[in-house]
This record gives structure tokens, C-alpha cells and sequence, in this order.
């Protein structure tokens, strides 16, 4: 009886796999034949669907941001909750995701940022780019909140969108290191201190 034709591998499935083979292992510690075993596309049909390794590395960082960045941001931008109670929240999605045991350790653009010796421009202004739209959403919501009258009216809102840019990127590196969740969640406590908030009599007198 004459063999059927291999089954073809599924693209999107292939890519997912990818994606979490380079974001436990990291860019350089994971080659072109780790992807062909792991995802069982050999490497010419790799080349043929996705390019080479960073080519393939810029895909799996999309799917990535698409799939577990952009929702934590979307909330940010859309949520009519109190600036406080949307910036503890995103700060605990960010500890939740990066500590979730079915997934690597972590977050994979942070991890492409500071593991990876690898210089490809198209990679690095990608990192950029997903670096700005963070702070562009964060810049805005807190904004509005200054207008709003939340937080004191002297209040820099684009440094305090790097401040919990930054909150945001400890918080997964401390995750990749092992740091538990309660952890983490004291962590949180702690940044949200910062955030210069109206106080109920700053408001009374604001009102008078």
C-alpha cells in the first residue's frame, strides 16, 4: 500500500511552540535544529515559512506581545476605574502572567532585553517600538487622571509612566528569578505608594 503524504505542520502551531522554546531559552542558547525537534517542522520548511532565526524570533516576540502584553495594556486604556485601582491591577496582571507555572518564567520581551547578545535591527527597533506603545498607554491614562482631578495637579505624568514601566519590568525579572507571588504581590504595595494621588482633603479644599 503507498504511503499518504507527511502531514503538514500547522504555521500558527509552529510559531507557538517557537514562542515558548525562545522565551524560556532565550535567543542565543536556542538554535534553528532546537525549533525543527521541538515544533517537528524540519529546518528548510522553517526557512520556507518564517525566514531565518530572527526573522522567526521578530514572529514568535508579536505573538507574544499580541497574546500576553496588549491585553494588560488594553485594560489601562479602557478601564473607567479609579487611575489607582487600574495601575495596581496592571502591575498585578504583570506579576500574574510573568509567575504563571504553564508558561516560562518571566516576560519574553524583558528577557530579549536583557539575555540576548544578539543585535538585529529589525528585532531591537521591534523592542522599541513595543517599549513606546507601553509608555504611550500609560502616559495617556494617567494623564487623563491628572485632568480628572486623581492625582495632584503638579504631577509628572510622563515620569511616573516610567516609573511603573519600570515597576512593570522588575517585576518580571524578580519572577524569572523565582521570587514567589506573595512576593511580588508586596512588591505591588510598594510602587503603588508612589503614585501621587488627591487626598480626600486635598479634594474638600479644592471644592471650596
Amino acid at each position: 500500500m503507498p504511503r499518504g503524504r507527511p502531514r503538514k505542520c500547522d504555521p500558527e502551531i509552529v510559531l507557538r511552540k517557537a514562542m515558548t522554546l525562545f522565551w524560556e531559552n532565550g535567543f542565543d542558547a536556542t538554535s534553528m535544529n532546537d525549533v525543527a525537534v521541538v515544533t517537528g517542522m524540519a529546518k528548510p520548511g522553517l526557512y520556507e515559512c518564517f525566514g531565518d532565526k530572527n526573522a522567526l524570533y521578530a514572529k514568535a516576540l508579536k505573538l507574544y506581545f499580541n497574546e500576553y502584553g496588549e491585553p494588560g495594556l488594553e485594560f489601562v486604556r479602557t478601564s473607567d476605574e479609579p487611575v489607582s485601582a487600574v495601575m495596581r491591577q496592571y502591575l498585578e496582571k504583570v506579576a500574574e502572567g510573568a509567575s504563571n507555572p504553564e508558561c516560562p518564567s518571566g516576560c519574553f520581551v524583558v528577557n530579549s532585553i536583557i539575555g540576548s547578545t544578539q543585535s538585529d535591527d529589525e528585532i531591537h527597533d521591534l523592542i522599541q517600538d513595543m517599549i513606546k506603545h507601553r509608555s504611550d498607554i500609560l502616559t495617556q491614562r494617567l494623564s487623563t487622571a491628572r485632568q480628572k482631578g486623581e492625582l495632584q495637579a503638579e504631577a509628572d505624568v510622563e515620569a511616573l509612566a516610567l516609573y511603573f514601566a519600570g515597576q512593570a519590568t522588575a517585576i518580571a525579572v524578580l519572577a524569572r528569578e523565582g521570587v514567589e507571588p506573595e512576593q511580588l504581590g508586596k512588591f505591588v504595595d510598594i510602587a503603588m505608594k508612589n503614585l501621587p494621588e488627591v487626598t480626600i482633603g486635598e479634594l474638600a479644599a479644592g471644592q471650596k
